[in-house]
């Protein structure tokens, strides 16, 4: 353990100046809540896990958490195997014994030690699942047999999803939560987004790896969602429109927006252009009708843009509007069904159920921003070896007396709603209420960002460059601590997806080298040749003066063979008349 030293900042000079070792553990604390980046924040991170002992616990393979034999045991097969170069065995360890949770190793628990990572037996036998792969698609020598291995591994094993929950403009937490995720190669493929959450869904979905650093420039775009910039409404206006239409915001602003962040793309587009599954989740509006995922498979000729603004068509807000979809060859709108649509937060904020049915989604990365509900989410319970100073104690007691009293409180809201509906009594307003109550808000890695009580001021207004800067800096902070367990979970999927890469691209090679046609070449032919008679002594003489008896004959020939395996006119037999007048002669063949 790393004594802490008690020489001040103040007399010590810059504290950036000194080595690590030599800063306090207040320092240390400070210099991490302060960090503007991932890496100096990681780097703090683990410095106060080595100053407090929490190394000796990662180095520690004991827990009553997760099944550590078991886990070493499959390391020590998978490290014997590659070592020895038994590419066999390792195809059958692979496709027998990967799994995410294996031995219980995804765990929140575990991540709870640590400001930074967890036990060193997980991260070995994650690294080693990895040089696995890498060793099976080096040292193979049937690439197609191995790749159909692993596209039925990768199926047993699931996909990851990223799921974008609504907030009004508390949505651009989101956007630095992914920019972190797409930072450190960790963003998913399937990406879903729900009312706020769908504009930055969207705008990730639509552009390619290498267009991402024009995304981030589009949050120095002013934005008029709720009303033109510099115009704002006055209460009277907004509600007068409320009294008169029944919706506090003219949604045309909104549209837009929209229309020109996102332009005329359709879903099936989007996923040509980057490969990246766009889901925009929206409600129906009636009481009978269930919500939709629209996403390439569902609504491949969807507008983009026309989606999220019934995404986020808040109700009373926002008035419900019609999805449009475009003809691919005449690129004329139409309405995609006469149905109304609107915020999908209404139904389904987080549609996991409907992306495990479509895409084989095990494992979400969930970033909940909704103002109501991010206060009710519970926060990851501690390990039951985790040993807590006495404040940490007191303000793990309070959490937890926290969590319960809402969790209680919401099941009593739930029993009163779920009497009042069945009694008739409130009608719509109890039934939509009734639908937010029962949704789940949060995934296996759930990110929820600080929301403060300014925040609520500005929900409906449009947002300041300064706000916006800001909740993107909080968004990215907040992913920080999460990217270990994240790592950890998708470390061992985004292998599989890389060796899958590679050996399509192997089987690609192989083919196009089998399919490409032989190099022409000109047939030749081989003859031999034997003259029948002989010209006369004057050889400088013209043909003219050559008589019948001494005119040179055309020679006999007989074909020999030919380079042309192939060729149509190859002649398997060629055969001259000699003239009458010439003696026959025996033609010997030779060999070529």
């Amino acid at each position: 353990m790393v004594t802490a030293n008690t020489t001040s900042a103040s007399e010590s000079g810059n504290p950036d100046e000194r080595d690590i070792s030599e800063y306090t553990l207040k320092e240390l604390s400070a210099a991490q809540q302060n960090a503007t980046d991932y890496e100096t924040w990681r780097k703090f991170s683990r410095a106060i896990d080595h100053a407090t002992g929490q190394d000796e616990w990662k180095l520690k393979k004991e827990s009553p958490v997760y099944d550590y034999e078991e886990i070493q045991k499959k390391l020590d097969d998978l490290r014997d195997a590659r070592l020895a170069n038994n590419v066999d065995k390792l195809i059958y360890l692979v496709r027998t014994t990967f799994s995410r949770n294996i031995g219980n190793m995804g765990d929140t628990r575990l991540y709870t030690h640590c400001q930074c990572g967890t036990k060193q037996l997980i991260e070995d036998y994650i690294s080693e699942c990895e040089l696995a792969l890498q060793h099976i698609v080096k040292n193979t020598t049937d690439p197609e047999k191995v790749l159909e291995t692993l596209v039925e591994t990768k199926k047993a094993f699931g996909n990851t999803a990223l799921v974008l929950s609504g907030g009004s403009i508390m949505g651009f937490l989101h956007a630095g939560v992914a920019r972190e995720l797409l930072d450190n190669g960790l963003l998913p493929r399937i990406i879903s987004g729900t009312s706020a959450g769908s504009i930055f869904a969207s705008l990730i979905c639509i552009h390619r790896d290498e267009d991402f650093d024009k995304l981030w420039e589009i949050a120095k775009i002013p934005l008029s969602i709720f009303e033109p910039i510099g115009q704002a409404e006055s209460f009277a206006t907004r509600l007068k429109r409320f009294l008169t239409v029944g919706t506090w915001i003219d949604s045309k602003f909104l549209r837009l927006m929209m229309q020109e962040l996102l332009g005329d793309i359709t879903f099936q587009e989007a996923y040509n252009r980057t490969g990246r599954i766009l889901n925009v989740s929206v409600s129906v509006k009636g009481s009978h009708d269930m919500p939709r995922l629209l996403n390439y498979l569902t609504a491949p000729n969807v507008l983009i843009w026309s989606a999220v603004v019934c995404s986020c068509s808040v109700p009373y807000v926002f008035a419900a509007d019609s999805v449009l979809a475009i003809d691919p060859v005449s690129r004329k709108l139409f309405p995609w069904t006469q149905a109304s649509f609107m915020d999908g937060s209404v139904d389904n904020d987080m549609p996991l159920g409907r992306l495990t049915e479509m895409f084989n989604v095990n494992h979400f990365v969930a970033c909940q921003v909704n103002p109501h509900i991010a206060p009710l989410i519970p926060r990851p319970s501690i390990s039951p070896e985790q040993k807590l100073p006495k404040r940490g104690w007191l303000n793990s007691k309070i959490n937890a007396a926290c969590r319960s009293a809402s969790s209680f409180f919401m099941d009593e809201l739930e029993y009163t709603l779920s009497i009042l509906k069945v009694a008739g009594i409130g009608g719509s307003p109890v039934n939509l209420m009734l639908k937010i109550i029962l949704q789940d808000y949060y995934g296996d890695v759930t990110m929820v960002p600080p929301i403060y009580l300014k925040d609520w001021q500005g929900l409906l207004n449009n947002p300041t460059q300064e706000q916006v800067d800001e909740m993107i800096e909080r968004g990215a902070r907040t992913t920080w601590p999460q990217l270990a367990i994240i790592r950890n979970h998708c470390a061992v999927e985004l292998a599989l997806d890389r060796a899958v890469v590679e050996l399509r691209a192997q089987c690609i090679r192989t083919i196009a080298r089998l399919a490409s046609p032989v190099p022409p070449t000109l047939p030749t032919y081989e003859y031999e040749y034997e003259d029948h008679d002989t010209i006369t002594d004057d050889d400088e003489t013209s043909d003219s003066s050559f008589s019948a008896e001494t005119k040179p004959r055309r020679p006999a020939r007989r074909f020999l063979r030919s380079n042309s395996v192939s060729a149509p006119w190859t002649i398997e037999k060629e055969d001259f008349d000699l003239p009458k007048h010439t003696s026959p002669r025996a033609i010997k063949l030779h060999e070529a």
